[in-house]
């Protein structure tokens, strides 16, 4: 039906508690419901009088008091002292535009694109003080291809916990800019640097020794760039290879290799990474080994049959 229903105006008297106020409202609605089921008409003629009713706490009812006809009986008077007000709506638009973002559309705009970030961190971000303001500061400085969910992961997980081991909030002037921190997620980006060496920077960018170098001042001065380029890993698996055939122990275990144990892998990687201080792109370097063994197991089998 396209009818109006002119739902009178109730006033509960005697509500001492929010408990009796929401059994009120309840005893309320469904007395209402059961009026209209037993009068509809006088709904949609708006023949039904407001009233007020007092609330029996013990029984979770209402009962009837009296009747209320019009304004008056509500006190609701013009104040003559106070003119009428008239907002513009170009008022009303600046006014919203001036809010601030509100903590749903916040946590909205962290999980969806172009941000895409995990709803625990964008949690931990809105909850932290400061850092989603942080968090969008770090994002204006970098390329918009840059993963900002690698953002993110880093303030959340690495800045927020080394700050709270130095006791430092992000607020504080001991805190990496956020320039500082655009920089670092920027030789994370680009793979000049590991995660692992990442942790590294933010300590010694708290560090009073290092406060106010730029990141990639700290990994040139300490040599931490990461070796990426693949002829140098496979030289590096080389030496690495030949230390270890080099001992019993070492040219057992290759001989283990070569005969099939494929497990032994991860041991001659693991000694690669030990060889590079942890500098060995892991990814590039687990193809620079599989090469380089493979070239070895050839060259064993073939001697072999000779």
């Amino acid at each position: 039906s396209n009818d109006v229903i002119d739902s009178p105006r109730i006033e509960v008297k005697n509500l001492n508690s929010i408990r009796h106020v929401v059994k009120a409202v309840q005893f309320e609605a469904d007395r209402l419901v059961q009026v209209y089921k037993q009068e509809p008409e006088s709904f949609l003629k708006g023949n039904r009088y407001n009233e007020t009713r007092s609330f029996d706490p013990l029984t979770g009812t209402t009962q009837f008091l009296r009747r209320k006809e019009g304004a008056i009986d509500y006190r609701f008077f013009p104040e003559p002292d106070l003119p009428t007000l008239v907002i513009s709506q170009e008022t009303l638009t600046n006014v919203k535009q001036a809010m601030p973002e509100l903590f749903s559309e916040s946590l909205d705009r962290l999980v969806s694109s172009p941000n895409n970030l995990k709803k625990a961190d964008a949690l931990v971000l809105l909850r932290e003080k400061g850092g989603l303001e942080f968090f969008d500061a770090v994002v204006s400085y970098l390329d918009k291809s840059t993963d900002r969910v690698l953002v993110a992961n880093f303030i959340v997980n690495e800045l927020l916990g080394a700050l709270g081991r130095h006791d430092i909030n992000l607020w504080d002037d001991q805190c990496p800019s956020t320039e500082n921190l655009a920089g670092l997620v920027e030789l994370l980006q680009n793979e000049t640097i590991s995660y692992k060496i990442g942790k590294k920077v933010i300590d010694h960018m708290l560090s009073s020794e290092w406060i106010g170098d730029k990141p990639v001042e700290i990994v040139t001065k300490q040599q931490w760039e990461q070796i990426t380029n693949a002829e140098k890993l496979v030289q590096l698996c080389e030496r690495c290879l030949e230390d270890l055939g080099s001992s019993k122990r070492g040219k057992k275990m290759l001989e283990k290799y070569f005969g099939g144990q494929d497990k032994l892998f991860s041991f001659f990687l693991g000694q690669a990474m030990e060889n590079s201080n942890g500098l060995a792109h892991p990814i590039k370097l687990r193809t620079a080994m599989e090469k380089t063994l493979d070239k070895r197991k050839t060259q064993h089998n073939t001697s072999k049959d000779n």
